[in-house]
């Protein structure tokens, strides 16, 4: 297949070697493309009218301002699109596309890695599973340091900040295992150093079967390292992870004999997984974990977390 890649930075260079086994690989970018073109052995394109005429399916790795106008043209020109979370800064934006894919008889993938990483793909298999009954509580923090690489972070009305950019990946998790939500209520407190940008909110989400889902995350520090962790628990047991201890997933059953350590496997890449199975998805026509919809709601949450922090006030969904 041909994929065009939009855009050379952070995303697309985790991205490229997922997309390369998959068929000849060009790029358009409006920086650092010849430096790209050079390192990975790739076609270099001159406009988005000229890439998008050429592919068959767009990964799209630009400020998140930039996807819906770069999806919708791709949409409407019968390409396939990849796109990285999140799928749009607005979530009428995000609806409107899911219209144009089907309009247009094309897929349309937003790209929420979470899913593919072996920690939270064995918390979704026990879930699945029943091995933690009726979930009560899911406890989720994703830390690291405010992404002072590009300067476009540090206008929420371009990036959505914190919640829209870095708490998404915890809302879709919220929702894939614990169903819908119905409320959602916020708080950020964030200050500006010398340095960098602090910034740390916490959002509760009410689902409608019940469970309670406690979302933190943090821009902190310079010296902060990113990590991420979780505690979800049910009426038969728990599951629990931390990555900045060990990589392990611990399970944790009502029968203590049943209590033990799960470790992961590293060896597989999650945005390469990902993309394999967008590609799968394409070309038998089947359904990946992820979906449009999925996308669009990931960001449904994320305006009403931002709503509820400017507001003080819960939101219901």
């Amino acid at each position: 297949m041909k994929i065009a890649l939009i855009g050379a930075g952070r995303m697309a260079n985790a991205h490229i070697s997922g997309l390369l086994p998959h068929g000849d690989v060009g790029i358009y970018a409006l920086e650092n493309s010849d430096a790209f073109c050079e390192k990975h052995g790739i076609k270099k394109f001159n406009t988005l009218d000229e890439i998008l005429q050429w592919a068959d399916i767009v990964d799209i790795c630009t400020p998140t301002d930039t996807h819906y106008e770069i999806a919708k043209n791709a949409l409407n020109a019968g390409v396939h699109v990849i796109c990285e979370k999140p799928l749009c800064r607005d979530s009428v934006d995000a609806k409107d596309l899911i219209t144009t894919a089907r309009n247009n008889g094309v897929k349309l993938f937003p790209a929420h890695v979470v899913r593919f990483f072996p920690s939270y793909v064995r918390l979704k298999n026990a879930v699945d599973e029943g091995k933690l009954g009726q979930l009560a509580t899911l406890r989720f923090t994703r830390s690291g340091t405010f992404p002072s690489w590009s300067r476009w972070f540090e206008d929420e009305s371009r990036s959505g900040g914190l919640v829209m950019d870095l708490m998404i990946h915890d809302f879709d998790q919220a929702v894939w295992l614990a169903g819908p939500v119905r409320e959602i209520f916020a708080s950020q407190v964030e200050r500006q150093t010398v340095d960098t940008k602090i910034a740390a909110a916490h959002c509760i989400l009410t689902h409608e079967g019940g469970a309670l889902s406690h979302i933190r995350g943090l821009w902190g520090a310079l010296e902060t390292q990113f990590c991420t962790s979780y505690h979800v628990a049910g009426d038969k047991g728990f599951m629990s992870y931390d990555s900045f201890n060990d990589p392990f997933v611990t399970l944790n059953g009502t029968d203590r004999e049943s209590a033990h350590v799960v470790p992961l496997s590293t060896g597989d890449d999650p945005y390469a997984l990902q993309i394999a199975e967008f590609v799968s998805a394409i070309q038998e026509n089947g359904s990946p974990r992820v979906t449009s919809q999925d996308g669009a709601h990931a960001v449904e949450l994320a305006e009403a977390a931002i709503k509820s922090i400017t507001t003080g006030r819960p939101i219901r969904i």
